[in-house]
């Protein structure tokens, strides 16, 4: 097996909340798949296109692809990547499905449900395509957002999966051999077809044999919800947190930390579940992850934690804090160690690192990064130099570049 080599292609069906499809949700600055759409098209034409076939075939001959470059990045920087997550847990068990030809006869044994952008959540860092609160708000404030924001309005479809019936009728056909289903949005928690969906599994009798990964912002979880999920064979929760307290609602506006900790802490699943917090990293929040960590340690016994560096966009990137002082964050990451179990040591490693990248970031990186945050602190009444103060040194870092 080569260093480039990933088993999703040949088992993961991942497509948006409109109806198109990339190879992965890790896939960068990918453009989706052209030619297909799920509101119309059925799996079967996607599944073994020449699109789908070529890209397999690139795989297995060790092709380095720029739409997967997160994940070697993540590598490179010591890390664990999805890739390699993947090819851990599932290479043996569908290891079958890899022909030279790139042709899988099999369709998706894992779908990835993201049947509408219906969110509660307007994240710094998410898009108006996944998010219908802030397709809202940039819709709204349309004259203030930068050019960049303006373009990621166009293709936000009112076309959703959940509508219409024609990805579920494709599910519902195939799911006899479907082994995992995996819950994104939006948010997935509150969309009424993903939770009817779900009644329907359990009715039919097929989430006693299936597993389920749930993505959830846990701002609302109702004993509902969880009694249907512990009626699945097996499941992974991962709770999007970004941080502690006043910054996790900065970030993950207009969320309320008080609501957040108390549905984690709330949330009770069978034996057979794993719960994780996932950690979306940007500039913001980087240089005070400790704050984080000392209230994750309650947790460490029986949680996972992972850290995702945010790389796209790239002004989100934390190679625009001076190294320095991302190196000084480092270290005081580095004294978490001898407190935390050492199977939390390689996730740390992955943050640790990444602080201690030296790429130069470029002169549009600074810019979007100052338009973008200048144009939410506006909208939003926010304050990001008070919650993040060495955001005034990046202003000032990029000032004199974008002048130069």
């Amino acid at each position: 097996m080569n260093e480039n080599f990933c088993i999703i292609p040949f088992m993961v069906l991942n497509c948006r909340p409109n109806g198109t499809l990339k190879t992965c949700s890790q896939a960068e600055g990918a453009h989706p798949i052209e030619g297909f759409n799920l509101n119309t098209d059925s799996v079967e034409d996607f599944w073994n296109c020449d699109w789908m076939r070529d890209f397999r075939r690139r795989k297995i001959r060790g092709e380095r692809i720029p739409q997967c470059e997160g994940c070697k990045r993540t590598e490179e920087s010591g890390g664990g990547s999805k890739r390699q997550g993947y090819l851990s847990k599932y290479y043996e068990k569908y290891k079958h499905r890899i022909r030279e030809d790139g042709y899988v006869e099999e369709m998706p044994a894992w779908w990835e449900f993201r049947l509408s952008s219906v969110c509660n959540s307007a994240c710094r860092i998410c898009t108006p395509k996944n998010s219908t609160l802030i397709e809202k708000e940039h819709t709204k404030h349309f004259e203030v957002m930068p050019k960049y924001d303006k373009g990621q309005l166009k293709g936000c479809s009112k076309k959703q999966l959940g509508d219409g019936g024609n990805f579920l009728n494709e599910f519902w056909k195939h799911v006899d051999q479907i082994d995992a289903i995996e819950l994104h949005g939006g948010e997935p928690l509150i969309d009424d077809n993903v939770i009817t969906t779900l009644q329907q599994l359990v009715d039919t009798g097929h989430a006693s044999r299936m597993h389920v990964h749930v993505h959830s912002n846990i701002n609302k979880v109702d004993e509902y919800v969880v009694s249907l999920l512990n009626q699945f064979k097996s499941g992974w929760f991962g709770a999007s947190i970004d941080a502690y307290g006043e910054e996790n609602e900065f970030l993950r506006w207009p969320s309320k930390w008080k609501t957040v900790d108390h549905n984690f802490r709330s949330l009770k699943l069978h034996p057979q579940w794993s719960k994780s917090i996932m950690a979306a990293i940007t500039v913001y929040q980087c240089l005070s992850m400790w704050k984080f960590l000392d209230w994750f340690l309650e947790f460490q016994d029986d949680c996972e934690i992972f850290f995702y560096t945010v790389h796209s966009p790239d002004r989100f990137g934390l190679e625009m804090i001076d190294l320095d002082t991302r190196l000084l964050a480092a270290e005081e990451l580095e004294t978490y160690k001898p407190i935390m179990h050492y199977r939390h040591h390689t996730k740390l490693d992955n943050l640790i690192n990444n602080l201690r990248s030296t790429r130069t970031p470029l002169k549009k990186e600074y810019k979007g990064f100052i338009e973008y945050n200048d144009a939410l602190d506006k909208i939003r009444n926010q304050d990001s130099f008070k919650l993040f103060p060495h955001i005034r040194e990046i202003y000032e870092t990029g000032s004199t570049k974008i002048h130069s």
